[in-house]
């Protein structure tokens, strides 16, 4: 799991294509950004940084950026990278979409439970003994309202 840290930063050097350096962060992983100046910057490199021990073990220029050579005083911070942030929203769409088959599929079961009871409410009402019922279940009442039966008891 990607670990982050708040105002962490630190000047290096490092070659093109090294894929370890000394590093003061707790053991985890982390994208790093490199970049040649603490303002104006011209050049980015984004790494995925393996800390066990003080000692990073990197894999180069990821999210589209390019394995470069670092020169003395080139700055390495942690920040919420785009990449990072399109993983965490892929992740959330994703979510949302089997919530929302969920919801539908409950709302199918809700209607059918629903169904259920009033079938047995039917069944176990107090109707009397041998009412009669038409087709879709519903019990048959004369002009009066009364229950319309088979006339034997159960």
């Amino acid at each position: 799991m990607q670990k982050f840290v708040n105002n962490w930063m630190t000047l290096f050097a490092l070659a093109e294509g090294s894929t370890s350096m000394s590093i003061d962060l707790p053991d985890g992983i982390y994208l790093i950004t490199f970049t040649d100046a603490l303002f104006n910057a011209v050049r980015w490199e984004i790494v995925r940084a393996e800390v066990v021990g003080g000692v990073a073990t990197l894999v180069r220029g990821r999210e589209g950026t390019d394995d470069q050579g670092w020169p003395e005083g080139s700055v390495a911070y942690v920040s919420v990278t785009a990449g990072f942030l399109e993983g965490v929203q892929e992740r959330l769409d994703s979510q949302q979409a089997l919530i929302a088959s969920q919801q539908d599929q409950l709302i199918g079961q809700a209607g059918q439970i629903a169904d259920l009871l009033s079938r047995v409410a039917a069944l176990e009402g107090g109707e009397p003994a041998g009412a009669l019922t038409n087709a879709s279940g519903d019990v048959l009442t004369n002009a009066t309202g009364q229950i319309l039966t088979t006339g034997v008891a159960a």
